[in-house]
Protein backbone atom coordinates (compact mmCIF):
# COMPACT_ATOMS: atom_id res chain seq x y z
CA UNK A 1 0.00 0.00 0.00
CA UNK A 2 1.12 3.33 -0.57
CA UNK A 3 0.60 4.91 2.55
CA UNK A 4 2.03 8.70 1.29
CA UNK A 5 3.65 11.25 -0.48
CA UNK A 6 4.94 14.71 -0.50
CA UNK A 7 4.12 16.95 -3.31
CA UNK A 8 5.11 19.90 -4.53
CA UNK A 9 4.87 22.24 -7.43
CA UNK A 10 8.21 23.79 -8.72
CA UNK A 11 8.11 27.30 -9.61
CA UNK A 12 10.87 27.71 -12.63
CA UNK A 13 11.60 31.48 -12.46
CA UNK A 14 15.28 31.51 -11.68
CA UNK A 15 14.92 33.27 -8.30
CA UNK A 16 12.72 30.72 -7.15
CA UNK A 17 14.34 27.90 -8.52
CA UNK A 18 17.71 28.78 -5.74
CA UNK A 19 14.46 29.26 -3.25
CA UNK A 20 13.36 25.33 -4.07
CA UNK A 21 17.31 24.11 -4.04
CA UNK A 22 17.45 25.84 -0.67
CA UNK A 23 13.84 23.78 0.25
CA UNK A 24 15.13 20.69 -0.61
CA UNK A 25 18.07 20.85 1.43
CA UNK A 26 16.12 21.55 4.42
CA UNK A 27 13.77 18.62 3.69
CA UNK A 28 16.24 16.55 3.52
CA UNK A 29 17.88 17.80 7.12
CA UNK A 30 14.57 17.66 9.23
CA UNK A 31 12.03 15.83 7.13
CA UNK A 32 12.83 12.72 9.00
CA UNK A 33 9.62 10.33 8.74
CA UNK A 34 10.02 10.81 4.93
CA UNK A 35 13.36 9.62 4.57
CA UNK A 36 13.85 6.57 2.04
CA UNK A 37 10.07 5.94 2.60
CA UNK A 38 7.47 7.73 0.53
CA UNK A 39 8.56 9.90 -2.47
CA UNK A 40 8.31 13.46 -2.99
CA UNK A 41 6.71 14.33 -6.11
CA UNK A 42 7.64 17.24 -7.98
CA UNK A 43 5.42 18.52 -10.61
CA UNK A 44 6.87 21.37 -13.12
CA UNK A 45 6.40 22.81 -16.28
CA UNK A 46 7.83 21.92 -19.20
CA UNK A 47 8.40 23.58 -22.74
CA UNK A 48 8.78 26.88 -20.19
CA UNK A 49 11.49 29.06 -20.06
CA UNK A 50 14.03 28.16 -17.05
CA UNK A 51 12.16 24.75 -17.05
CA UNK A 52 13.77 21.99 -15.08
CA UNK A 53 16.54 20.57 -16.29
CA UNK A 54 17.95 17.03 -16.36
CA UNK A 55 21.46 18.42 -15.09
CA UNK A 56 19.48 20.37 -12.36
CA UNK A 57 17.15 17.27 -11.16
CA UNK A 58 20.76 15.57 -11.06
CA UNK A 59 21.74 18.25 -8.88
CA UNK A 60 18.69 18.12 -6.71
CA UNK A 61 19.04 14.34 -6.30
CA UNK A 62 22.52 14.76 -4.98
CA UNK A 63 21.83 17.12 -2.37
CA UNK A 64 19.03 15.06 -1.00
CA UNK A 65 20.17 11.08 -1.03
CA UNK A 66 17.35 10.41 1.50
CA UNK A 67 14.61 11.60 -0.40
CA UNK A 68 12.95 9.58 -2.98
CA UNK A 69 12.41 12.53 -5.69
CA UNK A 70 10.00 11.97 -8.63
CA UNK A 71 9.74 14.76 -11.25
CA UNK A 72 6.75 15.22 -13.48
CA UNK A 73 6.29 17.68 -16.23
CA UNK A 74 2.88 19.35 -16.47
CA UNK A 75 1.29 21.65 -18.66
CA UNK A 76 -1.04 25.09 -18.53
CA UNK A 77 -3.80 24.67 -20.67
CA UNK A 78 -5.41 27.73 -20.88
CA UNK A 79 -9.96 26.69 -20.90
CA UNK A 80 -10.82 27.04 -24.28
CA UNK A 81 -13.31 30.37 -23.19
CA UNK A 82 -10.29 32.14 -22.01
CA UNK A 83 -8.33 31.99 -24.37
CA UNK A 84 -9.05 35.13 -26.35
CA UNK A 85 -9.24 37.40 -22.95
CA UNK A 86 -5.94 36.30 -21.18
CA UNK A 87 -4.44 39.82 -21.94
CA UNK A 88 -7.77 41.58 -20.96
CA UNK A 89 -7.08 39.19 -17.47
CA UNK A 90 -3.89 40.03 -17.01
CA UNK A 91 -4.56 43.65 -17.38
CA UNK A 92 -6.86 44.07 -14.65
CA UNK A 93 -5.62 41.19 -12.44
CA UNK A 94 -4.82 42.72 -8.67
CA UNK A 95 -2.76 42.33 -7.44
CA UNK A 96 0.09 41.94 -10.15
CA UNK A 97 0.86 38.20 -9.81
CA UNK A 98 0.75 36.90 -13.98
CA UNK A 99 -0.56 33.54 -15.79
CA UNK A 100 1.08 31.80 -13.96
CA UNK A 101 -0.54 32.21 -10.25
CA UNK A 102 -3.20 31.46 -12.29
CA UNK A 103 -2.05 28.07 -13.18
CA UNK A 104 -1.37 27.38 -9.71
CA UNK A 105 -4.65 27.93 -8.46
CA UNK A 106 -6.21 25.89 -11.57
CA UNK A 107 -3.31 22.84 -11.06
CA UNK A 108 -3.45 22.94 -7.30
CA UNK A 109 -6.96 23.26 -7.31
CA UNK A 110 -8.24 20.29 -9.08
CA UNK A 111 -5.24 19.21 -11.81
CA UNK A 112 -2.99 17.75 -9.80
CA UNK A 113 -6.05 15.30 -8.30
CA UNK A 114 -6.45 14.12 -11.38
CA UNK A 115 -2.95 13.58 -12.69
CA UNK A 116 -1.91 9.82 -13.55
CA UNK A 117 0.31 10.12 -10.45
CA UNK A 118 -2.04 10.21 -7.66
CA UNK A 119 -4.91 8.41 -9.41
CA UNK A 120 -4.62 4.88 -9.48
CA UNK A 121 -3.24 1.91 -7.78
CA UNK A 122 0.48 3.62 -7.50
CA UNK A 123 -1.66 6.56 -5.86
CA UNK A 124 -0.83 7.70 -2.40
CA UNK A 125 -3.54 7.68 0.33
CA UNK A 126 -2.45 10.89 1.86
CA UNK A 127 -0.43 13.74 1.45
CA UNK A 128 1.62 16.56 2.65
CA UNK A 129 1.48 19.25 -0.29
CA UNK A 130 4.19 22.02 0.22
CA UNK A 131 5.16 25.06 -1.51
CA UNK A 132 8.54 25.26 -2.75
CA UNK A 133 9.31 27.73 -0.55
CA UNK A 134 8.56 26.13 2.34
CA UNK A 135 11.35 25.26 4.76
CA UNK A 136 11.90 23.73 8.68
CA UNK A 137 13.78 24.72 11.48
CA UNK A 138 13.65 21.34 13.73
CA UNK A 139 13.04 17.61 12.76
CA UNK A 140 9.71 15.93 11.61
CA UNK A 141 9.87 12.50 13.17
CA UNK A 142 6.31 12.02 14.12
CA UNK A 143 5.27 9.59 10.64
CA UNK A 144 2.58 11.87 10.01
CA UNK A 145 0.92 9.21 7.53
CA UNK A 146 1.16 6.31 9.78
CA UNK A 147 -0.74 8.74 12.34
CA UNK A 148 -3.48 9.91 10.20
CA UNK A 149 -3.88 6.54 9.12
CA UNK A 150 -4.59 4.73 12.65
CA UNK A 151 -6.73 7.64 14.05
CA UNK A 152 -8.85 7.76 10.73
CA UNK A 153 -8.06 11.54 10.05
CA UNK A 154 -8.69 12.78 6.93
CA UNK A 155 -7.45 16.95 7.01
CA UNK A 156 -3.98 17.73 9.17
CA UNK A 157 -3.52 21.12 9.23
CA UNK A 158 -0.63 24.21 11.02
CA UNK A 159 -2.09 26.91 8.93
CA UNK A 160 -3.36 30.38 10.66
CA UNK A 161 -3.76 32.39 7.77
CA UNK A 162 -7.55 34.15 7.49
CA UNK A 163 -9.37 34.59 4.28
CA UNK A 164 -8.39 38.01 2.58
CA UNK A 165 -11.91 40.14 2.19
CA UNK A 166 -11.37 42.16 -1.06
CA UNK A 167 -12.08 39.11 -3.48
CA UNK A 168 -14.42 37.32 -1.54
CA UNK A 169 -17.75 39.52 -2.39
CA UNK A 170 -17.73 37.00 -5.84
CA UNK A 171 -17.34 33.80 -4.29
CA UNK A 172 -19.27 34.22 -1.69
CA UNK A 173 -22.23 34.79 -4.41
CA UNK A 174 -21.54 31.11 -5.47
CA UNK A 175 -20.94 29.82 -1.90
CA UNK A 176 -24.43 30.69 -1.11
CA UNK A 177 -26.06 29.33 -4.04
CA UNK A 178 -24.52 26.07 -3.59
CA UNK A 179 -25.25 25.96 0.28
CA UNK A 180 -29.17 26.64 -1.26
CA UNK A 181 -29.30 24.04 -3.82
CA UNK A 182 -27.51 21.50 -1.51
CA UNK A 183 -29.59 22.36 1.50
CA UNK A 184 -26.51 23.27 4.01
CA UNK A 185 -27.94 26.04 6.00
CA UNK A 186 -27.96 23.91 9.16
CA UNK A 187 -24.31 23.06 8.23
CA UNK A 188 -22.24 24.14 11.82
CA UNK A 189 -19.25 25.41 9.63
CA UNK A 190 -21.65 27.44 7.11
CA UNK A 191 -23.26 28.88 10.57
CA UNK A 192 -20.38 30.07 12.32
CA UNK A 193 -18.54 31.26 9.96
CA UNK A 194 -20.66 32.40 7.14
CA UNK A 195 -22.90 35.29 9.01
CA UNK A 196 -24.97 37.48 6.77
CA UNK A 197 -23.79 35.34 3.97
CA UNK A 198 -20.37 36.84 4.00
CA UNK A 199 -17.74 34.22 4.77
CA UNK A 200 -14.55 35.36 7.78
CA UNK A 201 -12.95 32.09 8.00
CA UNK A 202 -9.28 30.36 7.95
CA UNK A 203 -7.42 28.93 5.42
CA UNK A 204 -6.88 25.40 6.23
CA UNK A 205 -5.67 24.87 2.88
CA UNK A 206 -2.37 26.98 1.75
CA UNK A 207 1.27 26.91 1.49
CA UNK A 208 1.47 23.80 4.06
CA UNK A 209 -1.50 21.24 3.26
CA UNK A 210 -1.98 17.81 4.71
CA UNK A 211 -4.86 15.71 3.94
CA UNK A 212 -6.16 12.41 2.92
CA UNK A 213 -6.19 11.96 -0.97
CA UNK A 214 -10.18 10.96 -1.67
CA UNK A 215 -11.57 14.18 0.32
CA UNK A 216 -10.54 15.59 -3.20
CA UNK A 217 -9.83 13.14 -5.96
CA UNK A 218 -13.60 12.25 -6.23
CA UNK A 219 -16.71 13.48 -8.50
CA UNK A 220 -18.29 15.35 -5.93
CA UNK A 221 -15.67 17.39 -5.56
CA UNK A 222 -15.35 18.21 -8.84
CA UNK A 223 -18.96 18.98 -9.33
CA UNK A 224 -18.83 21.43 -6.21
CA UNK A 225 -16.05 23.42 -8.16
CA UNK A 226 -18.70 23.10 -11.23
CA UNK A 227 -21.27 24.48 -9.31
CA UNK A 228 -19.41 27.32 -7.89
CA UNK A 229 -17.79 28.38 -11.58
CA UNK A 230 -14.52 27.68 -10.26
CA UNK A 231 -12.62 28.73 -13.43
CA UNK A 232 -14.24 31.39 -13.77
CA UNK A 233 -13.71 32.91 -10.67
CA UNK A 234 -9.66 32.18 -10.87
CA UNK A 235 -9.18 33.61 -13.91
CA UNK A 236 -11.95 36.74 -14.29
CA UNK A 237 -12.39 37.52 -10.21
CA UNK A 238 -8.77 36.13 -9.34
CA UNK A 239 -9.68 33.44 -6.24
CA UNK A 240 -7.22 31.39 -5.46
CA UNK A 241 -7.59 27.85 -4.54
CA UNK A 242 -6.82 28.28 -0.80
CA UNK A 243 -10.25 29.45 -0.71
CA UNK A 244 -12.29 26.79 -2.74
CA UNK A 245 -10.02 23.92 -1.22
CA UNK A 246 -10.58 25.40 2.97
CA UNK A 247 -14.54 25.46 1.84
CA UNK A 248 -14.39 21.73 0.32
CA UNK A 249 -12.60 20.72 3.88
CA UNK A 250 -15.19 21.88 5.79
CA UNK A 251 -18.00 20.92 3.87
CA UNK A 252 -16.72 17.62 3.30
CA UNK A 253 -14.62 16.04 6.40
CA UNK A 254 -16.95 16.22 9.82
CA UNK A 255 -14.39 17.98 13.13
CA UNK A 256 -13.52 14.48 14.26
CA UNK A 257 -11.97 13.70 11.46
CA UNK A 258 -9.60 16.58 11.62
CA UNK A 259 -6.10 16.95 13.32
CA UNK A 260 -4.00 19.90 14.89
CA UNK A 261 -0.41 19.60 13.71
CA UNK A 262 1.72 22.19 15.27
CA UNK A 263 5.14 20.74 17.25
CA UNK A 264 5.22 18.08 15.25
CA UNK A 265 5.32 19.78 11.59
CA UNK A 266 7.92 22.92 12.49
CA UNK A 267 6.99 24.50 9.01
CA UNK A 268 8.68 28.13 8.05
CA UNK A 269 7.21 30.35 4.58
CA UNK A 270 9.95 32.07 3.26
CA UNK A 271 11.76 31.91 6.89
CA UNK A 272 8.87 33.24 8.98
CA UNK A 273 6.23 31.39 10.91
CA UNK A 274 4.81 34.26 12.88
CA UNK A 275 1.44 34.59 11.04
CA UNK A 276 1.63 32.16 8.97
CA UNK A 277 1.69 28.37 11.20
CA UNK A 278 -0.12 27.14 14.14
CA UNK A 279 3.20 26.86 16.67
CA UNK A 280 2.95 27.91 20.57
CA UNK A 281 3.97 26.27 23.54
CA UNK A 282 6.21 24.17 21.47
Amino acid sequence: KNLGAVVVLYNETPRAKNRFFDCIVSWEKHLKFVHNRYPVIVFYLDNVKNALTEKQKASLRSLAPSLKLEFHPVQHVVPQQFKKLIKGILAKQQPKRGLGYIFCSQFLGFEMFKHPRLTGENAPEYMLRLDDDITFDADASLDLFEDMYKNNIEIGWNVIMYQWKKSSAHQDDKVNQYVQRHHLQNNSFYREHFPNGVWDFRLYAGCVELYKRSVFSNQAYYAFLEEIQMLEGIYQYYWMEQAFKTLWMYFHSPPEKWKLYSCTLPTLHRGIRKEWFEYEDC
